[in-house]
C-alpha cells in the first residue's frame, strides 16, 4: 500500500506537520507509515462531545481480517472530527498473555515494554474503539490475555480495605466494542443472551470505570455476501463519524 492510498483510506488530510514531533502520532496498521494528527476546522467533536483522544485497538490476531477493515472504516469516519488518534494491534505486541499466578507473585506485575506502552495509550485515551472476532463464544485468547495483563491493580483499579468493591481508576472514558461472529445476531441475543457483552460491560470495562460501554454486532460472517459486508463497513464508518 502506497502513502496516498493509505491516507485516502483513513480519510487523513494529505498535508500535515512532521509526525515525529507530534505527541499523538501512530503507525497506520498494515503499513510502514506514521499517522499524524488530523485537525479539520469544524471543531464539532470538542464542542459537542468534549472528546479528543481516540485509541483504536485491533483484537484480531492477524492482519487483513474483516475486523481490521471495520476498524479502519471507523477510523475513516472518525477522522472527520477534531481528534488525536493512536492505533494498537494486539497481534503485533510482544508479551506473555498468561497471567499465570494472578496477582499473587511480584513477577506477574512486571510489565513488558509493549504492555507499558499499551497502558500509556489507554491512560491517554478519552474514547477506545476495540474490534475482535467471536471464537468459541468469546474473544481470541491473546485478546483476553491482553486484558488480563494490562488492566492491572494500580492502573485500572485499586482494592480498598474494608470495601468489597474496588476503586475504578479509568473513569471518564468510553468504549465501543465492534464484534464479529458466525452466529446470526438474533441467535446471539435470543439463545445466548449476549452473555459475553454482560461480562464485558459489568465485569471488565465497567468494573474499571469505562462508561458508557457500547457494542455493535456483525453476524453472521460466514454466510454474508460482499454487499452485506460493504453495508457493515459503511455502518462502522458512520459510527466513527459520530464517535459513537
Amino acid at each position: 500500500m502506497d502513502r496516498q492510498t493509505a491516507i485516502g483510506l483513513l480519510g487523513i488530510a494529505p498535508s500535515f506537520a512532521n509526525p515525529q514531533t507530534s505527541f499523538a502520532t501512530a503507525k497506520i496498521p498494515g503499513t510502514s507509515l506514521v499517522e499524524p494528527l488530523y485537525r479539520p476546522s469544524n471543531g464539532h467533536l470538542h464542542k459537542v462531545l468534549n472528546m479528543k483522544n481516540v485509541l483504536f485497538i485491533l483484537g484480531h490476531p492477524t492482519t487483513g481480517s474483516l475486523c481490521d477493515a471495520l476498524l479502519k472504516a471507523y477510523g475513516k469516519g472518525a477522522a472527520e472530527n477534531d481528534i488525536q488518534v493512536r492505533w494498537l494491534r494486539i497481534g503485533e505486541l510482544d508479551f506473555n498473555p498468561n497471567l499465570l499466578h494472578g496477582y499473587h507473585r511480584k513477577e506477574e506485575l512486571v510489565m513488558e515494554p509493549d504492555l507499558l506502552r499499551a497502558q500509556d495509550d489507554i491512560r491517554w485515551a478519552d474514547h477506545v474503539v476495540m474490534v475482535y472476532p467471536t471464537w468459541w463464544g468469546s474473544m481470541p485468547a491473546i485478546t483476553k490475555g491482553f486484558i488480563d495483563r494490562v488492566l492491572m491493580p494500580g492502573f485500572a483499579f485499586n482494592y480498598v480495605e474494608g470495601d468489597p468493591f474496588p476503586e475504578k481508576l479509568l473513569k471518564g472514558k468510553s468504549i465501543r466494542l465492534m464484534v464479529t461472529m458466525d452466529s446470526p445476531k438474533f441467535w446471539f441475543y435470543m439463545v445466548y443472551s449476549a452473555a459475553q457483552y454482560t461480562i464485558l460491560r459489568k465485569q471488565i470495562f465497567g468494573f474499571v470505570g469505562f462508561d458508557p460501554v457500547r457494542f455493535t454486532t456483525f453476524g453472521a460472517v460466514r454466510t454474508t455476501t460482499s454487499a452485506q459486508r460493504e453495508k457493515w463497513l459503511q455502518k462502522a464508518e458512520d459510527l466513527g463519524r459520530g464517535l459513537k
